[in-house]
């Protein structure tokens, strides 16, 4: 609990929403647990927040207004949903850089720990919850992706 307080203390004023606030304690968390949390971390861990936060922004801007018209009269998808899928992706791969994806943490059905334990064990399930923000966001980029053809 002192861990957590401390963390919540630290955590960047940027990150202004209480939500995003929890995400970052949360992998701010997984991260020391690990031995994993040093400057560059820290930096690379507040723009991944920032980018989760921003591309939100940006979906719910584009809900606002779906559609728009194009140059030409055609209509278009709002651009936003490109920027919100652009941050995600940013994210994401700042996500897998810090081993904080389902993946990456050895969390998947299809990835084993390296000590054997189920990392996410002993985990409060607010903390969980957090990083399911992240794990949401892989699932749908690895949807995305087996969707595709090569």
């Amino acid at each position: 609990m002192e861990a957590k307080r401390r963390a919540e203390g630290e955590a960047p004023e940027r990150i202004t929403e209480h939500r995003w606030r929890r995400v970052y304690v949360a992998a701010r968390l997984e991260l020391e647990q690990r031995g994993a949390w040093t400057r560059l971390a820290a930096e690379q861990l507040e723009a991944l927040v920032r980018n989760m936060a921003a591309a939100d922004k940006a979906r719910e801007l584009a809900e606002v207004t779906p559609t728009l018209e194009g140059s030409t009269g055609q209509t278009i998808a709002n651009p936003m949903y490109g920027v919100a899928t652009k941050l995600d992706a940013q994210a994401l791969i700042t996500a897998r850089t810090l081993k904080l994806t389902p993946d990456t943490r050895g969390t998947s059905a299809t990835a084993v720990p390296d000590d054997g334990a189920d990392v996410d064990e002993a985990r409060p399930p607010e903390e969980l919850d957090e990083l399911a923000a992240l794990d949401e966001l892989a699932s749908k980029r690895k949807a995305k992706a087996g969707g595709r053809k090569r």
